[in-house]
């Protein structure tokens, strides 16, 4: 499952995730909610790319 968090088209950050997490760890641990209260103009990703991607 790959995560959306909008709101703005002309700026991305993309979440990859590490060994042991997921994409929707991305919100429970705060990034994308820090990345709002700073007001930063961003759309933010959060892609389900599990260790099989990597190995690849």
């Amino acid at each position: 499952m790959t995560i959306l968090h909008p709101p703005n088209p002309a700026v991305l950050i993309v979440f990859l995730p590490g060994r042991t997490s997921g994409p929707a760890d991305y919100e429970k641990q705060g990034f994308v909610q820090a990345v709002r209260d700073r007001r930063i103009a961003a759309d933010m990703v959060s892609a389900d790319a599990h260790m099989g991607y990597y190995y690849r």
